[in-house]
């Protein structure tokens, strides 16, 4: 990401979601594993994201993601009975 004169560049360097999301170029957060994203297990995440400037110069910042909890459908699979 440019910003002014100055190239950006991000990283996701830590915290409970590091690995269920992954950070672009621009800074624009995505998820990148929807399977770690359950809120019956966590209702939120953190990422520790790590910005640096072309200069060398970088800062730190604690995102916290909060999950919604979502009316899943239930699932049922086939299945044979034998009767005596």
């Amino acid at each position: 990401m440019v910003a002014g004169s100055d190239t950006l560049s991000f990283a996701i360097t830590g915290g409970t979601g590091s690995t269920a999301f992954a950070i672009y170029p621009s800074g624009e957060i995505r998820v990148a594993d929807s399977a770690q994203l359950d809120f019956e297990t966590t209702s939120n995440l953190t990422l520790q994201v790590q910005v640096t400037d072309s200069g060398g110069l970088w800062d730190t910042a604690t995102v916290t993601v909060d999950l919604n909890d979502v009316n899943e459908a239930p699932s049922v699979l086939d299945a044979t009975f034998a009767l005596d």
